[in-house]
């Protein structure tokens, strides 16, 4: 895989087109091929300076042998802020947003003739956006994020697709025992799902919204049900998901995010936090990871490659955005569990 290395196990990779990257990029693998899409960015000013966000539609693919990304078609319409899988027929784009608009369809993304062919997937039980979803054993599991109109509002819901029998649709199952929540962390461990952090946005009666950060998170297993883990040191929200796992010791690492409680008490251009964290599945505990992050960013989803993880641009401050990709070789890295300890 071609980039400069930065030590710790992180290699920089060709800058994503556009000087100035975007935030909720749709971006996944198919046929040995990191696909690009859509995303949102302001390009003429920041949003506390009236600027106005504007989404693309732009598609792009890079191979592991190339120095640069390629242009690869558009999407039917702009779109960000999606939940994004990888499957081997292609990248499956649940939702996301542009321009007010929410959606509550899914598309394919295929890499063909060395352009990529969009095609309709799935409908969506609901219009959502900033969802989280995971592919774990023969299902998709999803859910939902924000939902349509004003003021915006976390939904609850928790729904798989099975992938033997994709024609019986989304299949609606019990919910996590806590708040709905949008641009929360969802891994795939084995056959289970976990979830945590995210925000909560809860309309009250005067038309305001109840802002909350998040730090709780669950374990999904498909015999057993929902169960309640060890709260985050702190919020982690919109960190890259799918997260990065380990499968063998299990763990699921989350990497940055924003902490809720440092939200209004710094200045603005400072950085998203970069620390890394893991949980460790066994133990039930969080522990300090590996670090630090070269280039943290937010609302970009980690993409598997090569045995690696990639975050393709996002959000490294309020409004700001990079072109910068990196890639991580979190399952190269030798595991010495005595070095870390629980938080």
């Amino acid at each position: 895989m071609n980039g400069s290395s930065s030590g710790d196990g992180w290699r920089q990779l060709p800058d994503y087109p556009g000087k100035q990257g975007v935030a909720g990029v749709l971006a996944g693998t198919h046929a040995d091929v990191l696909i690009a899409a859509g995303g949102a960015n302001f390009p003429d000013a920041p949003p506390w300076e009236a600027g106005v966000r504007k989404f693309y539609d732009e598609i792009h693919g890079w191979k592991l042998t190339e120095e640069s990304w390629q242009s690869a078609g558009r999407l039917p319409e702009p779109r960000g802020y999606a939940a994004v899988v990888s499957l081997p027929e292609g990248v499956l784009v649940l939702g996301g947003e542009a321009d007010g608009v929410v959606y509550a369809d899914s598309l394919w993304l295929r890499w063909e003739g060395g352009q990529v062919v969009t095609s309709s997937g799935p409908a969506l039980p609901v219009a959502m956006s900033s969802p989280m979803a995971v592919v774990s054993g023969d299902y998709v599991y999803l859910a939902p994020g924000y939902g349509e109109g004003k003021p915006r509002t976390t939904l609850a819901g928790f729904w798989r697709w099975d992938l033997r029998d994709r024609a019986a649709g989304w299949q609606e199952l019990p919910v996590w025992p806590g708040p709905s929540r949008g641009q929360a962390v969802m891994a795939a461990v084995a056959e289970d799902v976990f979830l945590c952090s995210g925000i909560a946005l809860e309309a009250e009666p005067d038309g305001h919204c109840t802002t909350t950060y998040l730090v709780d998170g669950y374990r999904f297993s498909p015999v057993t049900g929902w169960k309640r883990q060890p709260d985050l040191p702190r919020s982690a929200v919109a960190a890259p998901t799918p997260a990065p796992v380990l499968e063998h010791p299990a763990r699921v690492y989350v990497l940055g995010g924003v902490d809720g409680r440092l939200v209004g008490k710094l200045p603005r251009e400072t950085r998203v936090p970069g620390d890394i964290l893991y949980f460790d599945l066994e133990t039930e505990t969080w522990c300090p990871g590996d670090g630090p992050w070269p280039c943290p960013v937010v609302t970009t989803p980690a993409v598997r490659m090569d045995g690696r993880w990639i975050f393709v641009s996002g959000e490294i401050s309020a409004g700001v955005r990079t072109p910068h990709v990196w890639s991580w070789g979190l399952e190269s890295r030798p595991v010495d569990a005595t070095t870390s300890a629980p938080l």
